[in-house]
């Protein structure tokens, strides 16, 4: 866990912790209303590392009780006013944990394992990208959480996974990424259901790792596997890449937009986590 200056662009080190099993995923949440990273383990089981270890606390690998999928963790999400976690596995189980009561929620089946997962804490609204090439959508709002969509709504399944995903809450559009190219899809969510339809597509030579839609630009920014970062104008250039960036010397495994200072955090298998001003 790193810390950023506020006065600089300097990172230190506040934290560390060795787990036994390989890392596949992690995301940020509050655990009984302490800041913490919680990371996805390959044993099936979730990782606690907190922001702030207390004095004297043992560095020893600490384990979620109760969160024990049998395969690989493959995704995480967070729904912070609730403080649940949902844990997707490749054995198609999604998990919903209460971090703040230390107890499963409930557990529901998707048709195919997880790829990623992003919830919508506007909506209450959780997606989940899976390796047949479709999107669902659940409801949290009410548990067990009910399947509310999929995306696209003729439920036709592909041999492309989906690799990379994105949401953007304000205008209701999905952002998926698979060896098709980058797929724009409206999504609409009422009382009854939702749907889900395609309204634009963008070529690329491979299969896109890793997607963040910067909203304050309107630009997709994609990394890939040759460690190249590249960004599309969806206004002046659509279709059609505005510039790219050979950011690493391996495949880009994650990139994050952060929207207000203008910055993209992009992290690759060449071992290196690298921020740019834009």
């Amino acid at each position: 866990v790193w810390q950023q200056s506020p006065a600089e662009l300097k990172f230190a080190m506040q934290n560390m912790n060795r787990f036994t099993s390989l890392i596949s995923c992690v995301v940020m949440a509050n655990c009984r209303d302490k800041a913490t990273c919680l990371a996805g383990l390959s044993d099936g089981t979730v990782g606690v590392l907190p922001f702030k270890a207390e004095k004297g606390a043992p560095r020893s690998e600490s384990l979620l009780p109760l969160v024990t999928h049998t395969a690989s963790v493959v995704a995480l999400a967070v729904d912070e006013s609730e403080q649940w976690l949902f844990s997707a596995s490749a054995d198609k189980a999604v998990k919903v944990f209460d971090l703040k009561h230390q107890r499963i929620q409930c557990e529901v089946q998707v048709p195919a394992p997880a790829t990623h997962m992003i919830h919508c804490q506007e909506q209450r609204k959780l997606f989940a990208s899976l390796k047949s090439g479709i999107v669902v959508v659940y409801d949290t709002s009410i548990l067990p959480m009910q399947r509310v969509a999929s995306i696209p709504d003729s439920g036709i399944t592909s041999p492309n996974p989906i690799t990379a995903m994105d949401y953007d809450a304000s205008t209701g559009t999905l952002f998926t990424g698979s060896k098709d190219g980058i797929t724009l899809w409206t999504v609409k969510m009422g009382d009854m259901g939702g749907w889900g339809r395609r309204v634009a597509q963008i070529a690329s030579m491979e299969a896109p790792t890793s997607l963040a839609w910067a909203q304050s630009s309107r630009e997709i920014i994609a990394g890939f596997e040759n460690g190249a970062v590249v960004v599309f104008d969806m206004d002046r250039n659509q279709g059609e890449p505005s510039y790219a960036i050979q950011a690493h010397a391996d495949g880009v495994t994650a990139v994050k937009w952060l929207d207000a200072p203008r910055r993209l955090l992009t992290a690759s298998k060449d071992k290196t986590l690298k921020i740019w001003d834009f």
